[in-house]
């Protein structure tokens, strides 16, 4: 708009008329913000202009009485009539946004005369010799301000104030003596602004840092033999030359005396410094190893806390412990953990016709971070039966695996979860598995397959289920494939190579057909490795550019089966049928549900009408149940195909390969 309002002007007009006509009352300081925010009317309704910005140049340390710089502001009048200015100057700060004094700039005049269609200026002076705190130099900053009725032009000046520079050197030593192994690192963190430093120690124990004065905080993982150890100075103040020593034999070890006798497997040391608006992390994880926390003094500004996540198996189960340190590490580090003080859930892995590896590891969520530290794998057996103990009041989120090829194996997320002392629960893992899912959230609602935002659509569903809720697994490595076509009218309309993807559509009724196979399905026997969905839906564009869900519906499946997923050879069986309406999207009352089943895989994975017999679905205490005679299917596994209207006409069909086998 301002190039054609001002076709001759240069990119350096329109900048500095953009710069200088910004809104009135920014809200942060220059190195934040700017000038201001951007105002395009005023740029164009400017008759009076600056040079948007001036930078004052680098004023080296030290600072002594007098050290100034100098520069002019030019303002230009492109109007018929001379303009007098008042001048002053607002919103001075250090680095940081650290209060420093007014007297830190000087402008030259208070009023300035520019003369019709001329220029004058006015000499703004930074004075670097102005005693202010430590944690304000670096880069210090204002706004001069000129004003007359109906102009404001705001230009925004700086200059580098170099702050005192001193020799940090961290020399660190492994618990046996030697150097660090790797992966071991320190971060240095500084707390007067946001910046930070991680230095890996590969062989090398000594790391040298040149560092503003201030306040640091400091944390080492260690690494050295089967050990891992955390050391660290959670607020150090920096003022001259210092030499940092953290040696991992000073270091206590961290031990939990359990109910039952149990080995630490594997485990997370895992750090979080937290101060004004911001927060920084960091952690590492080991497997079979001792674990070991040093001593450190209490942080003074914001938080600090060192968790400590311990993995121990006995027999039949796995202790899952986290340990907090607040503020400080103390020197204590021998903990006491008694069952009843801890939440117990029973688990369950279902699994296929032959045994197969499986296993799992926890991410440990802290309120301080959206990030989250896990542990190494741990081998469980599918199928079987474990006894999970958690320590309570801490955010945990299991991810399993089954499967021998890590091409294969799908990874399956739990939500996160966090449990209380004496709390019993359980679950089950790999259950009536089958493809295309959706994701669940924290509440246990889950997150949107399907949405519209004006005329653009899209689809993405998880890519495995199984019949717990909470429930959703990933695609594996190689192998789980897909893809969408997009009909109107019966005829196609958009398509993807993918089981996931956007496409242009208009006010009307639409099918989305969804196909998600596993390569090799059928030859492997996986089960509900092949599913095709069908999607019918009518849609009209949301108001404005509000997102909003496209009505399609969902199903989840369970039934009574036994640990490799198989059922009873017996006539009338039982499948449950979760339908309902996808995540902020209400069908009414479903209006029919109907199922059909088929036992010859290869016709079903051929896609031959013929393949399917329908069977009875009744409604059964508020569920949909299909009855399925699983007596003429004995040594067979049973595929699903539902049909499900809702109230206001959308619908679905999909067809489930393989969803159970029969004894």
């Amino acid at each position: 708009l301002l190039r054609q309002a001002r076709p001759g002007w240069s990119a350096q007009q329109v900048k500095a008329a953009l710069v200088s006509g910004v809104k009135p009352r920014p809200r942060d300081g220059v190195y934040a913000q700017g000038a201001g925010e951007l105002s395009v009317p005023g740029a164009l309704a400017a008759t009076v202009q600056g040079p948007g910005t001036v930078s004052l140049g680098t004023l080296a340390w030290p600072h002594p009485p007098g050290q100034r710089a100098s520069k002019e502001i030019v303002y230009t009048n492109l109007g018929d009539r001379p303009v007098r200015l008042r001048l002053r100057l607002d919103d001075v700060t250090g680095k940081g946004g650290n209060r420093v004094p007014s007297r830190t700039f000087k402008l030259g005049a208070g009023h300035l005369v520019v003369p019709a269609h001329g220029s004058a200026s006015v000499e703004v002076t930074g004075d670097a010799g102005v005693p202010i705190q430590d944690k304000a130099y670096g880069e210090i900053g204002g706004r001069v301000l000129a004003t007359a009725p109906g102009v404001s032009v705001t230009t925004a000046v700086g200059f580098w104030a170099e702050p005192e520079q001193v020799t940090l050197t961290v020399r660190t030593t492994g618990r046996t003596g030697g150097a660090p192994e790797a992966p071991s690192y320190v971060d240095v963190v500084a707390l007067d602004e946001v910046a930070a430093t991680r230095t890996y120690l590969d062989g090398t124990g000594e790391t040298t840092y040149t560092l503003p004065v201030g306040r640091y905080a400091l944390s080492a993982l260690v690494f050295s033999g089967d050990t891992l150890s955390y050391l660290g100075d959670p607020e150090l103040e920096l003022s001259k030359d210092t030499t940092v020593v953290f040696d991992a034999a000073t270091a206590r070890r961290v031990t939990a005396a359990t109910d039952r006798p149990s080995t630490v497997v594997a485990g997370t040391l895992q750090y979080g410094r937290w101060w004004d608006r911001f927060q920084i992390g960091g952690g590492a994880v080991a497997g079979q190893a001792e674990f070991y926390a040093a001593p450190t003094a209490k942080a003074r500004t914001g938080g600090f806390e060192l968790v400590e996540h311990l993995r121990a198996t006995f027999d039949g189960g796995v202790y899952n412990l986290a340990f907090t340190e607040e503020g400080r590490v103390g020197r204590d580090q021998a903990r006491v953990v008694r069952d009843r003080d801890l939440a117990t859930v029973k688990e369950t892995w279902y699994g296929r016709a032959a045994d197969e590896p499986g296993g799992d590891l926890l991410n440990l969520y802290r309120p301080w971070s959206d990030a989250a530290f896990g542990t190494y794998n741990l081998a469980a057996k599918v199928p079987g039966e474990r006894l999970s103990l958690y320590s309570p009041g801490q955010t945990f989120r299991q991810i399993t695996f089954r499967g021998a090829s890590p091409l294969f194996a799908e990874t399956w997320y739990d939500l996160p979860r966090v449990y209380t002392r004496g709390q019993r629960r359980e679950t089950t893992w790999f259950r009536m598995v089958s493809m295309n899912g959706v994701f669940p959230a924290s509440d246990q609602a889950g997150t949107r397959i399907a949405e519209r935002q004006a005329g653009l659509m899209g689809f993405a569903p998880a890519t495995w289920k199984d019949a717990e809720p909470g429930h959703f697994g990933a695609g594996a490595y190689f192998g789980d494939l897909g893809n969408l076509v997009l009909l109107r009218d019966g005829k196609q309309v958009g398509s993807s190579a993918w089981p996931f993807g956007q496409f242009l559509v208009e006010d009307g009724t639409y099918e989305l057909r969804s196909t998600m196979m596993r390569l090799r399905g059928l030859a492997t026997g996986d089960q509900g490795a092949l599913v095709r969905t069908s999607y019918r839906f009518t849609t009209a564009r949301p108001p404005g550019e509000e997102v909003v869900a496209l009505p399609f519906l969902t199903v989840r499946y369970d039934a009574d089966v036994d640990v490799r997923n198989s059922a009873a050879p017996v006539a009338g069986f039982p499948v449950t049928l979760d339908v309902r309406g996808q995540v902020d999207y209400d069908p009414g009352r479903i209006a029919t549900v109907r199922a059909w089943t088929a036992t010859d895989d290869q016709a079903v994975w051929d896609g031959d009408p013929a393949a399917w017999t329908e069977v009875p679905v009744t409604r059964e205490k508020g569920e949909w149940v299909a009855r399925v005679d699983n007596a003429a299917a004995t040594g067979k596994s049973v595929s699903l195909r539902v049909e499900a209207v809702d109230a206001h006409g959308n619908g679905l069909t999909q067809d489930v390969s393989r969803l159970y086998a029969v004894r």
